[in-house]
């Protein structure tokens, strides 16, 4: 029988801890996660996964949710190239797992809030998404996540892909539609220069 997420993620978890030493056969000792990066790996895995409970034991445990893979940590075994666990838990689509990172770490909405809304507006370099989970901007709206930074700002994202529903929401909660970029171009702008999505 397949084993469930919880299971799953267990495993990632102690095998990443206790390192056994075929899974790191082949990489020199310094290239092994250990301590808080074999947690932080183990918790984007359960982001990735929507493992809501299993991701706060490993933030009980001291695991990091803003922790990026560097690049030496090349490990097949394991699916963990999706970024942070905060981004994974967005590409994944669990917003039950964004939301608990949030309850958890309150300081992450200042410190890693335009990263997390770039993800959302933006996606990936290597995704260009023809819709916005509406749900994920609002739950950072509700956290109070500053709408109206210097530089680009969210409603310029959302502006220069087309989504016209995020702008409403966006402008709805308080963005400033006059702010300029470091181009000089307002929101409005970005909008009449952008192409329509594509869809799906």
């Amino acid at each position: 029988s397949m084993l469930s997420r919880k299971q799953w993620v267990l495993g990632a978890l102690v095998l990443l801890t206790v390192g056994p030493r075929w899974l790191y056969a082949d990489m020199a000792p310094d290239y092994r996660p250990r301590g808080q990066a074999a947690l932080s790996v183990a918790l984007i895995a359960a982001a990735s996964e929507g493992d809501v409970e299993g991701a706060r034991k490993l933030l009980k445990r001291g695991a990091n949710p803003a922790w990026e893979k560097p690049a030496r940590y090349q490990i097949d075994a394991f699916s963990i190239e999706n970024g942070p666990a905060l981004i994974s838990a967005i590409r994944a689509q669990h917003i039950e797992v964004l939301r608990m990172f949030l309850d958890e770490r309150p300081q992450l909405i200042q410190t890693h809030g335009a990263a997390l809304l770039s993800e959302i507006l933006a996606g990936p370099p290597w995704l260009h998404s023809p819709t916005v989970d509406l749900a994920f901007l609002k739950l950072l709206i509700e956290r109070k996540v500053e709408l109206n930074p210097r530089g680009t700002t969210p409603l310029m994202l959302a502006a220069a892909r087309g989504h016209v529903d995020a702008v409403r929401t966006l402008l709805a909660a308080g963005a400033d539609p006059s702010r300029r970029g470091s181009d000089g171009k307002t929101a409005l702008a970005r909008a009449k220069e952008a192409k329509p999505p594509k869809p799906e």
